[in-house]
C-alpha cells in the first residue's frame, strides 16, 4: 500500500488506491474516478464524497489507457481540462475545511494514474488565486446513490 501526501497551507492532500483498507488517518475521502470501481461496495469504500467531474474526460481516459509512455502528454491534456473544471474549486474548498483530504483512485499503478496528476496539479496551483466559481454540477455523495443497490452500479458507471 502506497500513499502519497502533499502538505499545503490549507491541509494535507493524499492519494490512495480505493482497494486499500480505509484508515481514520485518511481524513476526508474523495473518490476522483468517473466510473465506480469494480467490486467495490459503498460500505467498503467508506467515502465522504464521490466527485466524478474532476476525473479525466472519457475521451482522454480512452486515449491514454494508463500507458506510462503517454504520461507526460496525458498530464498536459488533463491539466488543461482541470483548468476549466469547477470541481477543482470544490477540492480546494475541501482542503480549506479538512486537515487531511485523500483522493481515491482505482488504477493499479501508484504513480501512473490521474489522481497523482491531480495531486501535482493542485500542489502547483496552491499558491495561486483560485476562481471562487460555485460548482455547476451535482457532486455524488455516497448515500445518494449506491452502486451496489441491485443494479450492479450500471446506472452510475455510465458517464
Amino acid at each position: 500500500m502506497e500513499v502519497a501526501a502533499v502538505d499545503s497551507p490549507a491541509g494535507e492532500l493524499r492519494i490512495k488506491r480505493i482497494y486499500d483498507r480505509s484508515d481514520p488517518a485518511d481524513g476526508y475521502r474523495v473518490l476522483v474516478d468517473r466510473l465506480w470501481p469494480r467490486g467495490m461496495t459503498s460500505e467498503r469504500a467508506a467515502l465522504d464524497l464521490w466527485l466524478p467531474p474532476v476525473a479525466p474526460s472519457h475521451e482522454l481516459r480512452k486515449w491514454w489507457k494508463h500507458d506510462p509512455e503517454k504520461l507526460d502528454e496525458f498530464s498536459a491534456r488533463y491539466s488543461a481540462e482541470l483548468d476549466e473544471d469547477p470541481a477543482v474549486g470544490q477540492l480546494r474548498d475541501l482542503l480549506d475545511v479538512h486537515p487531511v483530504v485523500t483522493l481515491l483512485y482505482a488504477a493499479r499503478q501508484a504513480t501512473v494514474n490521474h489522481a497523482a496528476v491531480l495531486q501535482r496539479y493542485l500542489e502547483e496551483r496552491q499558491s495561486t488565486d483560485w476562481l471562487d466559481t460555485p460548482p455547476d454540477f451535482p457532486a455524488r455523495h455516497p448515500s445518494s446513490s449506491d452502486p451496489s443497490d441491485g443494479d450492479g452500479g450500471r446506472s452510475e458507471r455510465r458517464a
